[in-house]
């Protein structure tokens, strides 16, 4: 969305009208304090959209903005506070923090997921609840805030909202789907939901997918075939990966799954499935290829001993895509990362088109996650705390493809990370 700026007029001693010249718009200067938090982007039509959260204490903030081909241009904002009497009578705090963002195109239609964490003594982090915004084009449509404890028959909160992506799908029905887990922490019961909504997103219904089950363990990653069969997938060793034949009126068990231990991404892809599998004890990746999500093969594997990777998956009806981050390093300051990107016309050959580096002040964990937003022969990419170096700031960055992944261009954005002080590291 572009704004118009003002107008000037310039006298014109021969035209009976004067001329009006447009001035175009200054890009806003101010840098806006940021402590590293998740990211995400997205193509709505042709406009390239990064959503993000500042992570402030006591106030939280979550920003969507437009690419504008110049400059980041904010759409639509919203503030809340980090507390919450009802859900939090122990006076810890909450807020849209570490878990990923979820985000899903169709259309005109776009959904986003932003997860409240709610930070207990006792428990380590888990959500309270999860915030959907719908917006048709640029116009929000609503707000819907789902929390654990409302959910029928389950007593418990959200577990660490979807550490995963792609839980998020809207399907060749246009219904909205949002996989959800909870766990009951008296009865360590663990169900899998998947909310749907037929009204784009603004409220939701719960079904249960799984039903009481051993915790099994996250991330989860929801995908359709064109015949609009669904199926989703948990990070688990058994009953790995679901499926529903009535757009998720019901589900039933499909596979066990061949992953190692983190899978990263898992998708449909021109109708056959891809998945991103790390190995956590190496930290080696592999691109695995199936074409009944029963029985999977390594087409490609990257034997690269990085202490954290992560890695997504993409398709633009010509190329397969895989990007993957690798770092070297834990230290949670000075971390420079590079990224790979990996190509296939068939999806069965893979080679490695482009790597260009990164900056983070927390480097990603077995839990981080990246997103890829594909457009014809534009791509779009950022990654959990990614950041670059514009002069003495680290700002939160996005990387663009135009050429389908040889070269890509750093977009900077106006968050500044005050992480580990302001400023670029020594």
């Amino acid at each position: 969305m572009l704004v118009q700026g003002p107008t000037v007029e310039i006298t014109c001693t021969e035209c009976e009208e004067p001329e009006v010249v447009p001035v175009p718009p200054t890009p806003p200067q101010t840098l806006i304090s940021w402590l590293s938090c998740p990211q995400a982007v997205t193509f709505v039509g042709d406009n390239l959209w990064f959503i993000t959260t500042d992570d402030g204490d006591p106030t939280d903030t979550a920003y969507f903005a437009i690419w504008n081909g110049s400059y980041w241009e904010t759409i639509y904002s919203t503030t809340t506070t980090n507390t919450d009497p009802v859900h939090d009578p122990s006076g810890d705090y909450w807020q849209w923090d570490e878990p990923p963002i979820d985000v899903y195109t169709k259309g005109d239609i776009t959904v986003v997921v932003l997860y409240r964490m709610h930070y207990y003594a006792s428990y380590d982090e888990f959500a309270d609840g999860a915030d959907v915004f719908a917006f048709s084009g640029d116009t929000l449509l609503g707000n819907t805030y789902i929390v654990g404890e409302t959910i029928p028959a389950v007593a418990g909160p959200l577990y660490k909202p979807t550490y995963g992506q792609h839980s998020l799908l809207i399907d060749s029905t246009d219904k909205v789907h949002l996989i959800l887990g909870t766990l009951n922490y008296d009865t360590y019961d663990y169900h899998v939901f998947d909310f749907t909504s037929s009204d784009n997103g603004v409220s939701f219904v719960p079904v249960d997918v799984t039903g009481a089950q051993g915790f099994l363990g996250e991330p989860y990653f929801l995908t359709e075939t064109s015949a609009g069969v669904l199926y989703m997938c948990q990070n688990a060793t058994t009953n790995c990966i679901w499926k529903s034949l009535d757009h998720g009126a019901t589900w039933a068990v499909h596979a066990n799954g061949a992953f190692k231990t983190f899978v990263k991404d898992f998708r449909l892809l021109n109708d056959v499935f891809f998945a991103i599998d790390r190995n956590a004890v190496t930290g080696y990746i592999y691109i695995k290829r199936s074409t009944d999500g029963s029985t999977w093969s390594t087409v490609h594997s990257v034997a690269k001993e990085t202490t954290f990777s992560v890695g997504v998956l993409g398709y633009d009806g010509t190329y397969y895509y895989a990007v993957c981050n690798y770092r070297n390093s834990t230290n949670p300051s000075g971390d420079t990362g590079y990224n790979e990107v990996y190509r296939s016309s068939d999806g069965l050959n893979w080679s490695t088109v482009s790597t260009f580096s990164d900056y983070a002040i927390k480097p990603p964990t077995n839990y981080s996650t990246s997103s890829l937003a594909v457009s014809g022969s534009r791509l779009a990419y950022t990654f959990w705390y990614a950041e670059t170096i514009v002069g003495s700031d680290r700002l939160m960055a996005v990387w663009e493809s135009v050429d389908r992944g040889v070269t890509w261009t750093v977009l900077s954005t106006l968050f500044s990370d005050q992480t580990g002080g302001s400023g670029a590291p020594d």
